[in-house]
């Protein structure tokens, strides 16, 4: 078994231990720190040494941060004790049987890696061994990462690996997007590896109890593109992604947001694409979006004269955007500069928006100096990677975002979020993998751009005619065929393979008419999305029995506080067995010494178990009656699923 092999095998493991299960995050870590002690005990016992096991054992990081919570956890249980900052073994460590989890972790595995290595054959002679496939594999996870959030140490809990391969991630996205339009065991599987991957995000946070506060504190702001999303000027799976997110985010009493200057350039952005909806020379993901759906420049007028309505409908807020305030005022023209240069398809008035929206969190945060992201009050949310990190490198010298940036992913977000709630939001990663994957089928403007300098120089050449051209301009089959012949690599663009696009550009499109005729595939379609609709609304009425039931546990646990409160308090008040030789002339007194040592007592037992006060037990008692109720309800509603 290769090193990255035992990462994936253990992604899936995180997996079939947690989802559905019900631990917390922390027992499951303790619990493979344990098993990991017990095969091999470094000399010294210290976080440093034990994080470096970790990863040698089971292929993932993990900070020494949250090593060293995991060892003072097994310390209070009785099994570490710690002399001279470092630990000692005293008793022996809980054993666990991996073998059953392996056993379905590898199955999951062997089958991804036979049907992609297969599919690179069969569809585009690429030979991968398993190496290879580890490799692709691991590079498409990384997209699954927490970025510019410092309580995250590393983004992702994955090993180093090299420099994602253009080729790779393409074949990888059309395997996985074949297998989610079979819906079949391979889509199940590569599942497996896509939770288990934001499962292991948990792993790679410095105190991962906070994981399990909601976002009350928070207002999350959302960039333009991902407005867009929102109200659906983008692909069907950013769409789809984004309102799981939105839905989710809700549901964790966090605010969802977007400033009135950047209600501005959404205005802007369906001006452009009014305009230009009829040039080949523009193809951006608007314009892209409005030709798929036949949208014509008078509709794209109404909607964008309607924008403040669809934007609330979507479920957001418009928010003023806030005035300069110079105790809080930022490097703007040094921040646009960084911005211009590092976004490169983003003109002047990208940068300008982009800049104000970061100015406005910081100006928003106070002068504040979040821990966490769950504590930071405001934050801009955004697809663009780069974007984010050159907003948290610029604020690294201000306090209001140190540990937190202004601006995070949208990926980010949404690994963050669903750990916190992973049953209330089932369906959430299978919509982030399909939007990724759609994301890495798109040509990068690299390649569009050489592709269109290679069509000028077929015009010039008067080697295609008018007519060809524009379809390969501004059709989105062309797009697929760049990407299907390139594999998304620029360097294999060449003269051969504009002539290779060309033919097979206009074979789509006779294909495309065909299937238009073809009753049989308006069938299977039909029945397709019926299944798909069905999926869907499983997953929502699972999600909102999730709510119910943390809604019902929250009651009964309120409910059972409180009698058990008035049992202690009737105990103390009509016993005076416990006081009698001491204060037998006095009710009162006898009523006020029973309760003492009663309440002593329960204080005794939160200690002997952890929970440092009575929050904490509501906690626990809350939780453990959410999941029995999820459960019952499930079983009721879906007796086919237990």
């Amino acid at each position: 078994m290769t090193s990255r092999n035992s990462t994936l095998i253990n992604l899936a493991i995180l997996k079939v231990d947690l989802d559905e299960g019900g631990r917390k995050y922390l027992d499951n870590f303790i619990e493979l720190t344990a098993n990991l002690l017990r095969k091999n005990i470094p000399d010294p016992i210290n976080p440093s040494n034990v994080a470096l096991l970790f990863e040698a054992e089971y292929g993932l990081r993990v900070p020494e941060q949250g090593v060293q919570l995991v060892l003072k956890r097994l310390k209070r249980k009785g099994y570490l004790k710690l002399e001279n900052n470092c630990y000692e073994i005293i008793k022996e460590l809980p054993a666990i049987d991996l073998h059953k989890k392996e056993a379905i972790a590898q199955k999951h595995i062997e089958l991804v890696y036979k049907e992609l290595k297969e599919f690179a054959k069969e569809n585009y002679s690429v030979e991968w061994n398993d190496i290879d496939v580890d490799q692709a594999i691991l590079g498409f996870l990384g997209r699954f990462s927490v970025e510019c959030i410092r309580a995250y140490v590393f983004s992702t809990a994955l090993p180093e690996s090299p420099k994602k391969d253009s080729k790779d991630q393409f074949i990888v996205s059309k395997f996985i997007q074949k297998s989610y339009e079979e819906r079949g065991e391979i889509f199940s599987s590569i599942i497996v590896l896509i939770k288990g991957q934001m499962y292991a995000n948990a792993l790679i946070c410095t105190d991962l109890e906070s994981i399990e506060k909601d976002f009350r504190k928070v207002t999350f702001f959302f960039d333009t593109p991902v407005v867009l999303s929102a109200i659906g000027i983008q692909s069907q799976a950013n769409t789809a992604a984004t309102k799981e997110l939105m839905t989710l985010l809700q549901n964790l009493k966090g605010k969802l947001a977007v400033f009135d200057h950047l209600v501005e350039e959404i205005e802007n952005v369906l001006q452009f694409a009014e305009t230009n909806i009829d040039n080949p020379e523009f193809n951006n993901r608007t314009i892209r979006h409005f030709r798929d759906s036949r949208t014509g420049k008078s509709d794209i007028a109404i909607f964008r004269n309607h924008i403040e309505e669809h934007i609330r409908n979507a479920g957001l807020n418009i928010y003023k955007t806030p005035r300069h305030v110079r105790a809080y005022q930022i490097d703007e023209v040094g921040l646009e500069k960084k911005l211009k240069d590092g976004l490169n398809h983003k003109g002047t008035s990208g940068s300008k928006y982009d800049t104000e929206s970061v100015r406005s969190i910081f100006t928003l945060r106070k002068g504040s100096i979040p821990k966490r992201l769950e504590d930071c009050a405001s934050v801009l949310i955004t697809d663009n990677s780069k974007f984010a990190r050159i907003a948290f490198e610029h604020g690294k010298e201000q306090n209001s975002s140190r540990e937190v940036s202004t601006v995070i992913t949208d990926y980010s977000l949404a690994s963050v979020a669903w750990l916190k709630a992973p049953l209330g939001s089932p369906s959430l990663p299978e919509k982030e993998l399909i939007a990724a994957c759609y994301a890495a089928l798109e040509p990068s403007i690299p390649l569009w751009d050489k592709y269109l300098s290679e069509l000028n120089s077929l015009e010039q050449r008067r080697e295609i005619g008018v007519d060809d051209l524009i379809v390969l301009r501004s059709h989105g089959i062309a797009a697929n065929e760049l990407m299907e012949v390139t594999l998304g690599d620029e360097a294999a663009l060449v003269e051969g393979s504009m002539r290779q696009i060309h033919g097979r550009v206009q074979a789509a499109l006779v294909e495309k008419q065909l299937e238009k005729l073809s009753k049989v595939e308006e069938d299977r379609q039909a029945l397709a999305d019926k299944n798909k609709s069905m999926e869907k609304q499983s997953d929502e009425t699972k999600a909102k029995l999730y709510w119910v039931s943390n809604f019902v546990a929250g009651i009964l646990t309120i409910v059972f506080l409180i009698v058990a409160l008035f049992a202690i308090g009737l105990a103390a008040f009509q016993s005076a067995v416990l006081t009698a030789p001491w204060v037998q002339n006095s009710e009162i007194l006898a009523s006020i010494a029973n309760g003492a040592i009663i309440l002593g007592t329960c204080w005794f037992i939160l200690q002997a178990y952890n929970r440092k006060d009575l929050r904490g037990l509501a906690a626990a008692i809350r939780r453990t009656i959410c999941l029995k109720v999820y459960k019952i309800l499930v079983s009721w509603l879906f007796p086919d699923n237990t």
